[in-house]
């Protein structure tokens, strides 16, 4: 049964016939008292707290291995106080608690509204995001806040900061030791022995593999980074994204960004074969960072209006809907209409990207970069990884 609770002057109102819970402490669980009841009710605690931006009491009631993550209380606040303050809170939404491996998993809706004006849809991404709960010597604890959590959506800021990053974006699309069966292909292909080499080499120099949604963790709310950051992503969805790529990741203990073309999963067209949903969603489970590169990748700044939003619009919402998470991020099929657009269709592009869903987009410029501007969240920069590249060209493309 959902619970809904109302914010009113800063107070949350809890509409539910549970014992209420002090925003200073986390309630011990009595005798008999179900575990459900009491991670519910720190559950409670938590959101009551983030109601009242008392992020000393949030900080609090976080599991050890969750504070950990963190640089302190300090980092914590500031990262809540800035990312919530274009929006408001309404209210919130809790569905019934789910009990598992001696943990708890409580569904938690943020009902937020724009202070002023703001991107559709993005605030409707805050629904339905389980808070999981874990059990400590002090009582049930925090260990990953839903909505509340740094993996939950980015909400942009009205303003954007005045920031910038040296972050390489490394773009490829075949990874594979087959030899190409086509011209179209011998471009596009990096063997597996020389992406191997070049995650080595990652590993060796101390880089540390990040997601988009970090990047913009840091660029958006300044949290910190890594030493050596780098964004690994992978273009179009091939069939060894998932059979070559995707191991060759989890061997060294990293995380890529796949762009996948959703209108052609599990197809075999022309001499390419693509991923399926099935392997979509498997390497999302794993920690792989799915995001849109359109319906059928058309060059968007050729096609209508009506054709360019049937292709943000649906890419992503498909997308979205098969791995459960949001999708926030696209990547210019072939760069355009960046490459060599007209001016017109980048500007009518870029003011559909926010209407539908979208918070920053990759580019595959000419002229590669690593700097990444939060002024230019739908222009990032990348660095295409070239076939037989030697690894001191390699290194060097990294900016180090």
């Amino acid at each position: 049964m959902r619970r809904i609770l109302r914010v009113a002057g800063g107070v949350l109102l809890v509409a539910i016939t549970l014992l209420a819970c002090l925003a200073g402490s986390a309630p011990v669980m009595a005798a008999g008292q179900s575990p459900s009841v009491a991670a519910l009710q720190t559950m409670q605690a938590y959101t009551r707290a983030f109601a009242s931006q008392r992020y000393d009491v949030m900080w609090s009631l976080l599991a050890p291995a969750a504070r950990a993550k963190w640089g302190g209380l300090a980092q914590y606040s500031h990262f809540y106080r800035t990312k919530f303050a274009p929006v408001r809170l309404v209210g919130t939404a809790v569905d019934g608690p789910q009990v598992a491996g001696g943990i708890v998993r409580i569904p938690l809706s943020l009902i937020l509204a724009w202070r002023g004006q703001g991107p559709p849809g993005i605030l409707s991404l805050f629904t339905n995001l389980c808070v999981t709960l874990i059990p400590t010597a002090a009582g049930w604890r925090v260990a990953n806040g839903g909505p509340l959590d740094p993996d939950a959506p980015i909400i942009p800021p009205p303003g954007l900061p005045e920031r910038t990053l040296a972050v390489p974006i490394l773009m490829y699309h075949h990874v594979s030791n087959a030899p190409p069966l086509a011209q179209s292909q011998v471009g596009l292909t990096v063997t597996a022995d020389a992406f191997a080499a070049q995650l080595d080499y990652l590993a060796r120099h101390g880089y540390h593999a990040i997601r988009l949604h970090d990047l913009f963790n840091a660029l958006y709310y300044g949290l910190p980074l890594p030493p050596h950051p780098v964004v690994l992503t992978f273009d179009d969805g091939y069939q060894d994204a998932y059979t070559v790529a995707f191991p060759l990741l989890r061997r060294h203990g990293m995380v890529g960004e796949f762009n996948i073309i959703t209108g052609y999963l599990g197809e075999t067209i022309g001499v390419n074969t693509y991923v399926t949903w099935a392997q979509v969603s498997a390497m999302a489970a794993a920690g792989m960072e799915m995001e849109s590169h359109t319906v059928d990748h058309q060059d968007l700044g050729l096609v209508d209006t009506d054709k360019a939003i049937y292709e943000l619009r649906f890419s992503r919402s498909l997308l979205a809907f098969h791995i459960h998470r949001a999708v926030q991020f696209l990547a210019y099929p072939s760069g355009e209409p960046f490459r060599s657009g007209t001016v017109q269709a980048q500007e009518r592009i870029l003011n559909l990207l926010p209407q539908y869903g979208y918070v920053g987009a990759l580019l595959d410029q000419n002229v590669p970069s690593v700097l990444q501007d939060a002024r230019n969240p739908f222009g990032l920069r990348r660095v295409r990884v070239s076939r037989d590249e030697p690894l001191d060209s390699f290194a060097a493309s990294l900016g180090s």
